[in-house]
């Protein structure tokens, strides 16, 4: 199978995290560069690594703002 074929759900490692197996109720931590931290946390992505940085934000639902802490 090439690259640029895309593959059935059935074939898919076990391994990789998929839509199916999230649950409404939980929290996914994203990474990525700073500049790519979302402007507003979702349902799914409400803390964020950056990882250029090393800062870690999450959103805080209350002030509706990212609420960041530097790792290091």
């Amino acid at each position: 199978m090439s690259d640029n074929t895309f593959s059935h759900v059935s074939y898919v490692p076990s391994n990789i995290l998929t839509a199916k197996h999230i649950r409404a109720d939980y929290t996914i931590i994203k990474v990525g560069l700073a500049a790519e931290r979302p402007t507003e946390g979702n349902s799914q992505v409400s803390v964020f690594l950056a990882s250029d940085s090393n800062v870690l934000s999450y959103w805080n639902k209350t002030s509706a703002s990212w609420v960041s802490v530097s790792l290091v």
